[in-house]
């Protein structure tokens, strides 16, 4: 009886799984086609509007593979080497008859990725090092942004810098810039090599919403001339000098997408 029991409740499992398979989200048609042009004879595109249309014209792999997965850059692993390579750029259109949202296309883009390039990953948990954003002792140093105020900045050795808008974000659906920065965007723009050595940066501040600071530090980027400009603080020191902020150095589990196999795909 329990043989039974234990053979129906698998048997229904298998069922349910297999019809979710079935109803996995995917594209009518797909593209995919290598881009042999110079990057700058090329427009780069890179879009999910809600009428179907994926588009990913002279970029590389990488970009649909963060993209759809919704992941950082440092979350990969065993990713080939192939895929950063100056003639491994494509240009990718696929189109569906039904509105999608950017979840769905996400999903309908992971099984593209499948079918012409022979994807298959898994997730697993690793422990890196990482830094952790938090409020100094103190506390912050800055204040909310108003709707009416003027736009928030970052200034890095003089040069404003704002934050993009989020990579496949339909133009359709971009009605503003707003004004100010969360510290979740403050926590993603200083998680970069040139700032803090490509470590990752969980934000941890409590604070919501959006704020206006100005943050002055130095960094050199890569081949960048010298200069005679007066030499500003590091990241470390002016987040806590200027906004009452601080970067604490830990090590904590991260889920990382582990590549699994990859293959270059065919073009048509």
């Amino acid at each position: 009886m329990r043989t039974r029991l234990g053979i129906c409740i698998m048997g229904a499992l298998f069922v349910l799984a297999s019809a979710e398979a079935q109803e996995a989200p995917k594209f009518d048609v797909t593209s995919v086609k290598p881009n042999r042009l110079a990057p700058r004879q090329t427009r780069p595109e890179f879009e999910c509007s809600p009428n179907g249309r994926f588009v990913s014209f002279g970029q590389g792999l990488r970009r649909a593979l963060l993209w759809a997965y919704d992941i950082q850059a440092y979350q990969f692993a065993g990713l080939p080497d192939w895929v950063d390579s100056a003639d491994a750029r494509f240009d990718i259109e696929a189109k569906t008859e039904k509105s999608v949202s950017q979840d769905q296309c996400r999903l309908m883009v992971q099984a593209l990725l499948a079918d012409r390039f022979k994807l298959s990953v898994h997730r697993e948990a690793k422990a890196l090092p990482v830094y952790v954003l938090v409020v100094a002792k103190n506390g912050p140093k800055f204040k909310k942004a108003t709707p009416n105020g003027p736009d928030a900045k970052i200034t890095v050795n003089g040069s404003p810098v704002r934050v993009g808008i989020a990579p496949g974000t339909p133009s359709d659906q971009i009605k503003e810039i707003p004004k100010g920065w969360s510290m979740q965007q403050l926590a993603g723009f200083l998680s970069t090599p040139m700032f803090v050595g490509g470590r990752p940066i969980f934000e941890r501040t409590g604070l919501e919403g959006l704020y206006e600071f100005n943050l002055d530090f130095s960094f050199s980027a890569p081949g960048a001339p010298p200069s005679d400009a007066p030499v500003a603080p590091d990241v470390f020191a002016a987040l806590q000098d200027q906004l009452g902020l601080k970067l604490e150095d830990r090590k904590e589990d991260v889920q990382m997408l582990v590549i699994d196999h990859l293959e270059r795909p065919d073009a048509n």
